[in-house]
């Protein structure tokens, strides 16, 4: 290939002709080498190329000519297609696999595709109103009675995607790389009411159960479609008021993609209709862009993906009942953050049953919520946050300033409802998003914190203690460091870092968590085991008060997550560190980069943030340097800090729900805390094998167990 690219660019070309002319001079100049191209591409594979050294990618754009279906990858030359007919007989393994087919169509659609390459591809979809006018009848012809169950199926499917559509209009938590809601001018049919496609899926039953005295792959999958409708109709009431009969319909689709049943046992066997899907419909539909390519998932694939849709539909029903609101945050973190991720319909559905007409799921108002997330953690006198409480040992000078301060803190409450509304809001957004939103919110709980620091303040000149332990602003840093480390993770999570700036990410998340650490065991520090918590039943006995004091086992359990993340922190830069000097890690060097700079510019949203206070560049390098041949040494700290981690996170594991506060997502919590154990026990393994190896074994960056936590390999 060289001697023919040599032999191309040796041709000279531009040399001219003897007979040129005045006439002629300005003219390009040709020289004719069609019978050398010919025998230089003889022996060509298909994709190769003959070119000039000087042919750019400007010639090949400049090449292509539009429209052209040879040169053009959109057109495709039309032939003369038979249209599809909606009303032709079908076979039984022919219903089967239009049912299955649509609903991989939902199911990608769902996922993000456009509606005009999933759900509208399909030919019945633009003749509901030619089925629907074919009413079902009493029948025992098998023919009629098909045709009536896939009108039944295609009908609830046209339904059951309208309420997918309204929520995702009305949720607002979708981008565009999540969902379309275009409808390319098309209708949904939402002037079919729910009553006469549940009447259709009856009747549709009662015929095939009529002819065939046993459950087969049609009545499975109508029941199925059924039970969908119902839980979306049900969902969508308002103020959850029916929530317990979309869990029982639910429940009732798990029931029937059980493993071992019909439409598990019967997935792949149907037969193709030719023309029931055209994938080139969207041709006929106006857009703003063009199509992305799209491959339907296969039936088993997009029925394990509608298992998953469902069982987060069941647990948003579940979280009405929460029975804390660190569980309910609990609750939202794993929602958001176990893989497979959730899809945009899930995660709107979720965000709008929780706050709706200034309601928490439709019941709870929001500062009664603030009041019970700070009772939760810091526990303060019964009498701060409750005005109907009697206030201990009140001195007649401050008996205005009560009144005062009383005000101030009824006007906090109602301020700190929409941050902490956000709070949660926020992780019904995509992964990308959340981290973005992060960003914008901290400064907002950081002037929360200071106008609670005042209202504290206030309060303790009332109670006349000794203690400052500033209860409020104790709330609101909790809160506000919970998402300085949750925007620090996602970095990892979502692949944002350079390998290079993996030390200076993990130093300074060691530093938000040591920040931490400290203000979770002031908390510990001022809880009083005699002071009973806020809207604690009353107790029927002395004794029993005493008998159970105000436990601190769940600062407890928050103490133990925040020791072993900032153990994993200390020992991920310790062991970076100990590769980077023994140049045994391969890290490609960064041209034109100065480290001060990329240092701000990479925790630029924590620099302007009064607390923690931002650490300079020169901390950080003080603690990174060491002398190479310190190598040794850092690595067996870093192997104390995996064990240290390592014995934390199994204290967590065998701690109860109830402390953790996992009810609602316990097997995805423990998944985490199993994965981040075994990271410290792989480190620990290899640091043992770089402590007795050759200084000249490479190694490499992995995150095999967990997201945020690398593993070292060979």
């Amino acid at each position: 290939m060289s001697e023919i690219r040599e032999a191309i660019s040796d041709l000279n070309i531009d040399v001219p002709s003897e007979t040129q002319t005045l006439d002629n001079l300005f003219e390009p100049q040709w020289k004719d080498i069609t019978t050398f191209l010919d025998e230089a591409t003889q022996d060509f594979e298909v994709g190769q190329l003959v070119h000039l050294r000087s042919f750019s990618l400007l010639d090949a754009m400049s090449a292509i000519e539009i429209m052209d279906p040879k040169m053009d990858t959109g057109m495709v030359v039309e032939t003369e297609k038979k249209l599809f007919d909606v009303e032709q007989h079908l076979q039984p393994a022919q219903l089967l696999w239009i049912m299955d087919r649509l609903l991989s169509c939902e199911m990608a659609w769902i996922s993000g595709h456009s509606l005009s390459q999933t759900v509208y591809t399909c030919s019945y979809f633009h003749h509901i109103p030619a089925l629907v006018a074919q009413r079902a009848s009493v029948s025992d012809n098998l023919v009629e009675i098909i045709h009536t169950v896939l009108r039944a199926y295609t009908l609830a499917t046209v339904k059951c995607c309208q309420y997918v559509w309204t929520e995702m209009r009305t949720g607002n938590v979708f981008e565009e790389e999540d969902f379309t809601t275009n409808l390319f001018g098309l209708s949904l049919n939402e002037h079919y009411s729910d009553s006469i496609v549940l009447n259709d899926i009856d009747s549709a039953i009662l015929l095939l159960k009529s002819l065939i005295r046993r459950s087969t792959f049609s009545v499975e999958r109508l029941q199925l479609r059924r039970s969908y409708l119902l839980a979306l109709s049900y969902l969508s009431q308002p103020q959850c008021t029916h929530f317990g009969k979309a869990q029982e319909q639910l429940e009732d689709i798990v029931n029937l993609l059980a493993t071992d049943g019909i439409i598990r046992t019967t997935l792949g066997t149907g037969t193709e209709v030719e023309g029931a899907f055209d994938p080139n419909i969207n041709r006929k539909f106006t857009s703003q862009a063009p199509p992305r390519p799209i491959t339907l998932h296969s039936d088993e694939e997009s029925y394990s993906e509608f298992l998953l849709v469902i069982k987060r539909l069941q647990s948003i029903c579940g979280a009405i009942n929460f029975s804390s609101v660190r569980s309910l945050m609990n609750f939202f973190e794993k929602f958001a953050s176990t893989q497979p991720y959730a899809d945009a319909f899930s995660r709107s559905k979720l965000n709008s049953v929780f706050y709706h007409d200034s309601c928490i799921f439709g019941t709870r108002s929001v500062p009664q919520i603030v009041v019970r997330s700070i009772d939760e953690l810091v526990k303060p006198p019964s009498w701060w946050l409750n005005p109907n409480s009697p206030i201990p040992n009140l001195s007649p000078q401050h008996v205005g300033l009560v009144q005062q301060t009383r005000q101030a803190l009824s006007e906090f409450l109602e301020r700190a409802s929409f941050p902490l509304i956000d709070f949660f809001k926020i992780q019904c957004h995509n992964r990308a998003r959340q981290r973005r939103i992060l960003h914008k919110v901290l400064g907002e709980w950081e002037m929360l914190q200071e106008e609670a620091a005042g209202i504290d303040e206030a309060l303790q000149e009332i109670s006349s203690t000794a203690s400052q332990p500033y209860y409020l602003s104790s709330w609101a840093y909790h809160l506000k460091l919970s998402m300085m480390e949750n925007i620090l993770e996602l970095g990892f999570e979502l692949d944002l870092y350079g390998t290079h700036e993996y030390v200076m990410v993990y130093w300074y998340l060691q530093y938000v968590l040591d920040s931490h650490r400290f203000l979770l065991e002031r908390i510990i520090g001022h809880l009083s085991p005699s002071e009973p918590q806020f809207n604690r039943r009353k107790q029927k006995s002395k004794a029993k008060i005493n008998a159970n004091p105000v436990p601190s086992s769940d600062i407890q359990s928050l103490l133990l997550i925040n020791q072993a993340k900032k153990n994993l922190s200390a020992g991920s830069y310790k062991i970076l560190v100990a590769m980077q000097k023994s140049q045994q890690l391969n890290i490609r060097p960064v041209l034109f980069d100065d480290e001060a700079t990329r240092f701000r510019h990479r925790l630029k949203p924590f620099t302007q943030l009064a607390s923690p206070p931002f650490p300079s560049y020169d901390l950080y390098v003080k603690t990174i340097t060491t002398d190479s041949a310190y190598q040794e040494g850092l690595l067996k700290a870093a192997s104390v800090d995996f064990s240290t981690a390592k014995r934390a996170l199994e204290a967590i594991l065998a701690l109860d729900i109830t402390v953790l506060k996992t009810d609602m997502c316990h097997e995805a919590f423990q998944e985490d805390m199993l994965g981040m154990t075994r990271t410290c026990v792989a480190n620990n393994v290899m640091i043992v094998r770089l402590l007795n190896a050759d200084k000249t074994m490479s190694v490499k960056l992995g995150f095999k167990y967990h997201r945020w936590w690398p593993v070292i390999e060979t």
